[in-house]
């Protein structure tokens, strides 16, 4: 019988996809029995008995203990999952398929050894779960069959969310250092999917700069079977001659089984350089200079340039702890090896600092503060360390600034100012621009955006004055309504201007002496428009003429024109209106001028 037992086992291990059939079967046809008639041993226990695991996306673990001292060598006991009670409501899923124990295993002097079981639930449409049960068939020296059950209760608490997880966020890597043995530091994360896929995820991992660090494996696949089982990305550094550190990224690519839209964590790798090629204590501050406006905060980071002699701190200080502020008041930076427990202090990782400007309201003056920073500790004490001036944009300082207040424009001309803004925005201002006057004067363009980093650049506005049918001067306000970035509040000057009349009228020819060669139709300025816009035209023979405004789907919504008029330089405003004075909607509207021999048609944007 323990022949039998033994190549079983050898037949386990040559042939794993046969694994669970094979052991069934072997259970049914040589039951456990020891040579003495002994009862056989109770060899597995399972922790703990009962699970409650969602089908959304939630994942359950128990685990088999062994509770064996001893195995001798070539002795083997399995585990075997069987779902004994399924549920017609739910769908589980359990890995690994049988579970193995070998005399490796077990620690030197004996005992217990605990191997890990996964569920997952794969989700379906309805929102019912269920209770599913969960035998567990053992095999090996003088075991009892059965060991143990699991009972999982399943709750259904919605559609299942797709998604990859990453088991860590950031790694650290130590190239091999030329003066120990033995000493690079690889680095290991799990992937694993969030929820049931429905087909093969294949996950690709790259590298962004593979002379610092590789990943390995190049692609992980997930099946329907094993979605739920973490896969290891082992992150290796590649040793250069540099002596300097590299920060780089780990990206995954996702594609098929339903997760082709899925966006994957990337993970940080910092590789550290335990070699430096400028033994010189020396410290790294990444910023000479920020610019921030009151109650905004930004940060730098300090990092020094060689393994101290002792543990070292540097200390920042503002030169005006009431217009700026930095803070942790110390830094600390740890000699030695890079190890887990001293990952976030050691001296090669970059250290941390928040600078905050002080909100005040006593004054509107811009300031500037410098940051200084004092060593002390190991070979690092009193060492002259960069500073880092920043400069405070105050609220008060904020303003709009316009280059002209006035201007005078003849009719059918145009006439053009600037605006910049006084003081750094918060984020992206827009500035409305409105005419008091928009039949008489046009703006262009209806809004300004200024950014952070353009802010103080003067952008120009175009005004044109429109030709009307009297010969009276007219007169308009432009004004100017800042949004976002802090600006809201901030009151904008305005433009008066004053329009020279030329005695143009729209129904005559116009004042050019020279009569035009040929019929001609000009674009509808402004384009787009809102309110109003002109359109004009050149005759160059006396004609009838029909000016006529079609929308988007051919129907005719307005006759401007349906007289004979004279050759030269004719003109007309439209209000955006119908026939019956009714506002049309924003969109898309055709303009066609007819005479008996020529024909032509534009398009135009009515935009409110």
């Amino acid at each position: 019988m323990k022949n039998r037992m033994f190549h079983f086992a050898a037949a386990l291990r040559s042939s794993p996809c046969f694994a669970l059939c094979s052991l069934l079967g072997a259970l049914a046809l040589f039951p456990p029995q020891t040579a003495d008639g002994q009862t056989p041993r109770a060899c597995v226990r399972l922790s703990p008995a009962t699970l409650t695991v969602s089908e959304t996306n939630a994942i359950g673990e128990y685990e088999a203990l062994l509770l064996l001292s001893t195995l001798a060598s070539g002795e083997i006991v399995y585990v075997v999952p069987t779902i004994s009670a399924p549920n017609p409501n739910v769908a589980l899923s359990v890995l690994p398929k049988q579970m193995r124990f070998e005399s490796t295993d077990i620690p030197q002097g004996g005992g217990v050894v605990l191997k890990k079981f996964r569920v997952a639930v794969r989700p379906d449409a309805d929102a019912v779960g269920g209770v599913v049960k969960i035998d567990h068939a053992v095999l090996g020296p003088n075991c009892q069959q059965e060991g143990g059950a699991v009972t999982v209760t399943v709750t259904d608490t919605g559609p299942p969310v797709l998604g990859v997880r990453a088991s860590k966020e950031r790694v650290i890597l130590a190239e091999t250092n030329a003066n120990a043995a033995n000493s690079r530091l690889d680095g290991e994360y799990t992937l694993r999917l969030a929820s049931y896929p429905t087909g093969n995820v294949s996950i690709e991992t790259e590298s962004s700069d593979s002379l610092a660090a590789r990943a390995a494996p190049k692609k992980l696949t997930f099946t329907q079977d094993n979605w739920f089982e973490p896969q290891t990305v082992t992150v290796t550094p590649q040793d250069d001659d540099d002596g300097d550190d590299e920060n780089l990224t780990i990206s995954h690519k996702v594609s098929g089984g339903g997760y082709g839209n899925v966006t994957a964590p990337d993970v940080a790798v910092l590789v550290v350089d335990p070699d430096p090629v400028l033994p010189t204590p020396g410290v790294t501050v990444s910023e000479s200079s920020i610019s921030l406006h009151e109650g905004q905060t930004q940060t730098y980071t300090i990092k020094l340039d060689t393994d101290p002699t002792a543990t070292v701190f540097i200390l920042p200080t503002s030169s005006d702890v009431t217009a700026v502020t930095a803070t942790p008041n110390v830094l600390e930076f740890t000699a030695g090896a890079l190890t887990t427990a001293n990952a976030t202090t050691h001296w090669s990782a970059p250290h941390l600092v928040t600078v905050t400007a002080v909100q005040d309201n006593a004054d509107s003056d811009n300031e500037t503060v410098t940051i200084r920073h004092t060593a002390a500790g190991g070979d690092y004490a009193n060492i002259d360390i960069g500073t880092v001036s920043v400069s405070v944009w105050d609220d008060e300082a904020r303003a709009v600034t316009i280059s002209e207040s006035a201007l005078i424009i003849d009719e059918g001309q145009t006439a053009m100012y600037t605006v910049k803004l006084g003081g750094r925005p918060l984020g992206t201002v827009t500035l409305a621009t409105e005419s008091s006057e928009p039949d008489k004067v046009s703006v262009s363009p209806a809004s300004l955006e200024f950014t952070v980093l353009q802010w103080n650049t003067p952008q120009t506005v175009t005004l044109r004055a429109l030709r009307d049918s009297d010969t009276d001067g007219e007169s308009a306000r432009i004004t100017h309504t800042p949004s976002g970035g802090g600006y809201a509040a901030v009151k904008a000057p305005d433009v008066v201007v004053v329009v020279n009349d030329t005695g143009t009228a729209t129904s005559a020819e116009d004042s050019d002496a020279t009569t035009p060669t040929e019929f001609a139709l000009e674009g509808n300025y402004p384009n787009p428009f809102n309110p109003s816009t002109e359109i004009a035209w050149s005759l160059p023979q006396q004609a009838h003429v029909t000016l006529t405004v079609y929308d988007a789907a051919g129907r005719e919504v307005r006759r401007l024109v349906d007289a004979s008029q004279p050759a030269g330089r004719h003109s007309v405003n439209w209000d955006g209106t119908d026939a019956q004075g009714s506002p049309l909607r924003s969109g898309v509207y055709f303009y066609r001028l007819s005479t008996e021999d020529w024909r032509e048609t534009k398009s135009m944007v009515l935009l409110k």
